[in-house]
């Protein structure tokens, strides 16, 4: 599968006129072959099938609940219409927007596989899941009408590349809100404005545009209580949550979490922050009881072994320290610093700055300060993922970054390219502290006893247990701190409550599905299942949505 993957990409041309022809079919005849190819959808009719004809009852009268489903990741698009048709057995109205087609270019795929986009199986795909649990739906060309699409490109089409940025349409602006999507896109964090990336800029604004005037007319007419979108970082759900502030409308955000089949979720915010201030003034001071212990062990020890997680990186392992310090000419007598990267479109990364404006300036500015220290030695880590994630590789991995900064490096800085099997776990026993940008690797480092300085803002950055820089300066002192004093009990204590609120607390684990190698199986025979007081964590999903009660799980692990 993966060669047929990147034989396509190599090859991404020959899918334009079949994507073209696709789409003539489908909005012709609506032929799509999406039930097909998607047994999900076919085992979600034999569900519905099996109720009775009450489980699905008509919005009428309740709390009004728009959800933005814009593209088709089928995980996050079933598990809204069924978050919606759970929200219905309990009272609510709930209605369904949606893409429909067609964009210029949109973010539910990256450049390695479009354009053209594919409008033809993504769009089907959202309206056949919303049609087999009869939700109410609405499309993009519900509130646009050819004649505006057509003024929006004609006047993006009048900027100059250096009017990008700036663009603003109806007072938002759209040049900044595009630009994660634009990056994630070309998977480029540090974005080279070249041909290609202005093309594909260019194309943004339209579809920023479009989404303006869009989401405007949507919140106007629906009017909803609340909004229910997915991660609210890409473009299509920055634009509608900037158009619900402005009109007082609240907003909550989810997002897929580090476990398979877990959620996290925001009031007001954006889900990928993981936002947990407020909690963690309180949780902070809670002891751990046994339970809680050991269940963190044994979590922490499964992610070491590759396990747990949603992404498995490493086919096999290195995890034995003394090999991996024989690879790499380390000297275990003189002080050791490992640093990991981010995968550079990772939106953890977008906006991410704290004492360094990207990724590229603080790696650079780290081999440069071991350049000038040579009695300590550094380690390189680029991230497993700029490979092992079939068409999602960078356009500019971390080792051409380095190349391009430093034609040779000294030689007490060792590079671990991102095919490499070294264990991440085995770089951290042997270091003696570690650096990170946004890396949840930091964490998991202080939890192994080390110190670690943080240079951007990491979601568990001020927490009490990471040595946190503001500027470049501060983290040059920082990086001297860490070398010669050891992580303190109190540190590690309060890495450990924080691990414990973060993987177990914060993350909810979603109970009525089940997904493996992208195959989605569905846990309950009727939806029956979703009434209130069948599943406990179902219901706390529910009442967040619809009373604004924390999205946290206080009981017994």
């Amino acid at each position: 599968m993966t060669f047929l993957l990147l034989a396509l990409r190599r090859r991404k041309r020959l899918l334009a006129p079949l994507r073209a022809l696709h789409y003539r079919l489908w909005r012709m005849f609506g032929v799509s072959g999406v039930t097909q190819i998607s047994p999900e959808l076919r085992e979600l009719a034999r569900i519905v099938r099996r109720s009775a004809r009450e489980e699905l009852p008509a919005s009428d009268g309740g709390q009004r609940i728009l959800f933005f489903t814009f593209r088709a990741w089928n995980t996050h698009v079933i598990a809204d219409a069924l978050t919606a048709q759970a929200l219905r057995q309990r009272g609510a109205t709930v209605r369904f927007f949606t893409c429909g087609a067609r964009l210029p270019i949109c973010d539910v795929t990256a450049h390695t596989m479009a354009p053209p986009m594919p409008c033809s199986t993504c769009a089907p795909y959202v309206e056949q899941v919303l049609s087999v649990l009869r939700l109410p739906c609405d499309e993009m060309r519900d509130f646009i009408t050819p004649a505006e699409r057509a003024e929006i490109v004609r006047e993006v089409h009048a900027l100059t590349s250096d009017q990008f940025e700036s663009y603003e349409l109806d007072g938002l602006p759209v040049g900044q809100l595009v630009r994660p999507s634009l990056q994630w896109f070309l998977l480029s964090g540090s974005l080279v404005l070249d041909r290609e990336a202005l093309d594909t800029y260019r194309k943004f604004l339209v579809s920023g545009g479009i989404m303006v005037r869009v989401t405007a007319r949507m919140l106007d007419t629906i009017k909803p209580d609340k909004l229910y979108l997915l991660n609210g970082i890409f473009f299509a759900e920055r634009i509608a949550i900037e158009q619900a502030r402005l009109r007082g409308i609240p907003f909550i955000t989810h997002e897929g979490g580090f476990m398979p089949d877990t959620q996290v979720f925001a009031h007001d915010g954006f889900a990928p922050h993981y936002d947990l201030d407020d909690t963690w003034a309180v949780w902070s001071q809670r002891p751990l009881t046994d339970s809680e212990d050991r269940i963190l062990d044994q979590y922490l020890d499964e992610r070491a072994r590759g396990g747990k997680d949603v992404s498995a990186y490493y086919p096999s392992i290195e995890s034995d320290v003394s090999a991996v310090a024989r690879q790499l000419g380390l000297d275990r007598g003189r002080p050791i610093g490992s640093l990991f990267t981010n995968v550079d479109w990772d939106t953890a990364c977008f906006a991410a700055g704290s004492a360094f404006d990207s990724m590229e300036q603080w790696l650079v500015h780290t081999i440069r300060y071991f350049m000038r220290h040579s009695d300590l030695q550094l380690v390189v880590r680029a991230h497993p993922a700029e490979v092992r994630l079939p068409l999602l590789e960078p356009r500019e991995g971390v080792v051409a970054m380095i190349r391009r900064h430093f034609a040779e490096l000294p030689p007490n800085v060792a590079l671990v390219p991102p095919d490499s099997n070294v264990s991440s776990y085995a770089l951290m026993d042997l270091s003696d502290f570690g650096l990170i940008y946004t890396s949840t690797t930091g964490m998991e480092m202080v939890l192994r006893g080390k110190q670690v300085v943080g240079a951007g803002r990491a979601y568990y950055a001020n927490k009490g247990f990471t040595l946190d820089a503001a500027s470049p300066e501060e983290y040059d002192q920082l990086i001297d701190r860490a070398r010669r004093e050891p992580l303190s009990p109190e540190q590690l204590v309060s890495a450990r409550r924080y691990a414990s609120l973060f993987f177990f607390r914060h993350h909810i684990r979603f109970p009525l599905t089940t997904t493996r190698r992208g195959r989605i199986r569905f846990n309950f025979q009727d939806l029956t299942a979703l009434r209130p007081g069948r599943e406990p964590l179902l219901d706390l999903v529910c009442d967040g949505i619809l009373h604004g009660r924390p999205f946290f799980q206080t009981g017994t692990l």
